[in-house]
């Protein structure tokens, strides 16, 4: 799935439910991408909050890219929601972020919700960023 900086949700959001043998599309799943309202200034920090209404289902995974754009944005830091376990996230594509828990922490039933928190991912808005442009 794609979620894009300028907000909204995404239908196509790569997860494994509770019960699901394999990872899926599960349509039913929603992910918003959301952050603090207003404009951003050169050298802020864009805090940007991934989570997912589930719609009753248990979740046990996901999968997604977060797109941005690298000549207003700098990836600096991220973090994963506690009930998934082994997570990592790729950079290595200039304006991609490629997210990914694989699977639930010890103890965990599966996060279930209208705004389960998979991640926070932090930004810092660059110093040479022409005004005016989208994020």
């Amino acid at each position: 799935a794609t979620v894009s900086l300028s907000g909204g949700y995404s239908h196509a959001v790569l997860v494994s439910l509770d019960g699901a043998p394999e990872p899926r599309i599960a349509p039913a799943v929603a992910v918003l991408a959301s952050w603090t309202a207003g404009g951003a200034f050169r050298t802020d920090e864009l805090v940007v909050t991934l989570a997912a209404n589930t719609n009753g289902s248990a979740l046990a995974s996901w999968a997604l890219t977060l797109d941005f754009n690298a000549s207003v944005l700098a990836y600096t830091r991220a973090t994963f929601s506690s009930g998934f376990t082994s997570t990592s996230l790729d950079a290595s594509v200039a304006g991609t972020l490629a997210l990914v828990a694989p699977g639930l922490a010890e103890g965990s039933a599966g996060e279930q919700g209208d705004s389960v928190l998979l991640a926070t991912v932090t930004f810092a808005v660059l110093a040479s960023a022409a005004e005016g442009l989208a994020l």
